[in-house]
């Protein structure tokens, strides 16, 4: 995305500008603001880049009417829909705005507001989110910069409020930064946006509050986030049940482990973006805040990101569910029969019309059609044509050409990719027996670990309450859990381990076998790739829904042509709450991606492609285990 950087120089109010309607009476919601705002908190002491000391506030968040915002649903409406992946890939363009005043203050470089979307773009990686600066400019008004009068500078410095995020830098009213929920305005206010104290963007000025994380924090109420300690002990706090309660007393500034709440399971999240803890001690966002962000942005904030709008959908016109307004084809195709080896027209047949449309492909330079490509050389050419017409003229010559294969052909030459293999079986330390698979040069359990014990005999520990789980982070200590703590899941699902019982050197993979790397999980997406949707391939087929298979419908693109047969078996957050099953599937990768988090491979009910991303290593997710 190009940017675009401008300088303003503004020294009075700017008069002439198209303000936006607000959609309830301004002068209320201004004197509202103010009011609400006057009586938060200004409890951190700290010295500015002159080395004067001022008495800050962590956050300048409110809403601004909650009696006339849009009601946000509870919890138990929106959280089993699992809408984790909703907004995944979302690239959320950002305008970012510079005030300072006329000697200069304020003046950020553009190094540090890249710095800055650095950060944010390391903070919501793993939800798919990605932040690109759209435009930079810069606006000299010292009563703006000082005063932070919010309701002059946005309606006429803001672009594109419903589908851009508005960053602004001024002294932010004596606070850190503020924003507002996605509900508190209607989506095209100029009211949205994020507004930052510009002593808080990284290596701009050294504080406690100098890691950019108040971007961060910012962002996050901005997607439609509250803090964690919202409604101290009292539900239903923040409407996220994976981050444990926490009383909003002083305690809220404190890195140290605690548990304020105790009649709610797990410590105070000390270390979560919504906390009030100083930069160096917050790294974390759950699963279920992710959650609550896609469902407020999917809501409240349809047009976010939509500069650049991606429809995914069937793109072939061939096909009878051809979407012509598709930009992006998603593997959902459906013909009228399935087409054979051969069938450049998919029509059903392998004939002489099928010659006729692969030399008009080659002479008039269409794009390549991998189904016309007999030699497997990447390009359409005369060898194709010949090959074609032999296939038409000696139909054994199409068929399995794998010796190891059980329907191996010795008549054909033409591999149609119809090979079947022997079932292959491998049995873990409690006698557990897994089919597997051959998938190109890699062997696979065709089903998820359920081992209790390590190689050496060992107990895995299990039988964690959510607190228990959730502590295993500070002992990295392996242990497994059952989705739901019922047994009958563990037949079907297999296990949830943590990662540290993925690391363990005592091993939980059969002899021979190991829980894959990073790049082993790499190998095979890219062996699927013929299929166009490597997620689809790996997918078991059906739906709950039909009663023919485990994932919830539409379990977009599932044909498991690669036999892995994935199942959705859900997740345990790290700290402690199950989602997802028939929803999701997620598969720990050896491979550490840091110290706290590490990658896996991830596969949704509504699309056909496999993610590849990282999370805490306290979570609990499926394991396949590879052959050595």
């Amino acid at each position: 995305m190009k940017t675009y950087i401008s300088i303003i120089l503004i020294t009075g109010l700017a008069l002439g500008q198209k303000v936006a309607v607000w959609e309830q009476n301004p002068a209320e919601v201004l004197t509202h603001v103010q009011l609400q705002r006057s009586e938060l908190p200004r409890d951190l002491l700290l010295q500015n880049a002159d080395g004067s000391l001022q008495e800050y506030g962590r956050c300048g968040t409110i809403h601004p009417a909650p009696e006339n915002a849009i009601p946000s649903p509870d919890p138990s409406v929106w959280l089993p829909h699992q809408n984790r992946d909703l907004l995944r890939n979302l690239q959320i363009p950002v305008a970012f705005h510079v005030i300072y005043a006329s000697d200069g203050t304020g003046l950020l470089s553009e190094s540090a507001i890249y710095d800055q979307i650095t950060v944010l773009n390391d903070a919501y990686a793993f939800m798919g989110l990605s932040f690109t600066v759209s435009s930079i400019d810069f606006t000299e008004n010292t009563s703006w910069f000082y005063n932070d009068p919010e309701y002059t500078y946005k309606p006429i410095l803001a672009i594109d409020p419903a589908t851009t995020l508005n960053i602004y830098t001024t002294t932010a009213q004596g606070y850190l930064g503020y924003a507002y929920f996605p509900n508190s305005f209607a989506e095209d206010s100029a009211m949205h946006g994020v507004v930052l104290h510009w002593q808080s963007l990284p290596g701009v000025h050294t504080w406690n509050y100098d890691e950019g994380d108040t971007g961060t924090h910012e962002v996050g109420h901005y997607l439609g986030l509250y803090h964690t300690f919202q409604d101290g002990c009292t539900a239903p706090g923040d409407h996220v049940d994976d981050t444990p309660a926490q009383n909003d007393g002083d305690n809220i500034y404190y890195c140290t482990p605690a548990d304020t709440c105790p009649s709610d399971a797990g410590n105070d999240p000390i270390h979560n973006y919504m906390n009030y803890t100083d930069d160096a001690c917050i790294y974390e966002i759950t699963n279920g805040q992710w959650d609550r962000i896609n469902f407020m942005v999917s809501t409240y904030r349809p047009n976010l990101g939509t500069e650049d709008l991606t429809i995914d959908g069937c793109t072939d016109p061939t096909a009878i569910n051809y979407n012509p307004d598709a930009t992006f084809d998603d593997g959902s195709c459906e013909y009228e029969s399935t087409p054979s080896f051969g069938d450049i027209n998919l029509d059903g047949q392998t004939n002489v019309i099928d010659v006729v449309y692969l030399v008009d492909i080659i002479l008039n330079d269409f794009d390549y059609n991998s189904s016309g490509d007999f030699n497997n050389d990447g390009v359409n050419n005369v060898v194709d044509i010949v090959a074609l017409v032999d296939i038409i003229l000696n139909p054994l010559s199409v068929g399995c050409t794998d010796p190891g294969a059980i329907n191996y052909n010795p008549e054909s030459y033409y591999d149609d990719g119809s090979c079947e293999y022997g079932d292959g079986t491998c049995t873990d330390y409690d006698g557990n027996v897994y089919e597997t698979v051959e998938i190109g040069d890699q062997t696979w359990m065709v089903e998820n670990l359920k081992v209790t014990h390590y190689n050496n005999g060992d107990d895995i520990l299990t039988g964690l309450n959510d607190s228990e789980w959730s502590n295993l982070y500070d002992t990295e200590t392996g242990a497994f859990a059952v989705y739901n703590d019922d047994p009958s899941n563990t037949e079907t699902y297999g296990n949830l381990y943590n990662w540290y019982a993925v690391d363990d050197n005592r091993g939980v993979c059969p002899d021979g076998w190991h829980v894959p790397t990073d790049a082993e999980w790499t190998v095979l997406a890219d062996y699927l790739s013929w299929t166009s949707f490597a997620g689809g391939a790996l997918k078991s087929t059906g739906t709950i829904e039909n009663e023919d298979g485990l994932w919830h419908s539409p379990n977009l693109g599932a044909t498991n042509a690669s036999g892995f047969t994935a199942l959705p078996g859900g997740y345990r957050s790290y700290s402690g709450g199950y989602y997802g099953m028939g929803y999701d599937g997620t598969f720990w990768s050896s491979t550490t991606s840091g110290s706290i988090d590490a990658w896996s491979r991830y596969l949704y009910y509504t699309d056909s492609d496999v993610y590849r991303y990282y999370d805490y290593k306290p979570s609990g997710y499926s394991i396949r285990c590879a052959g050595d």
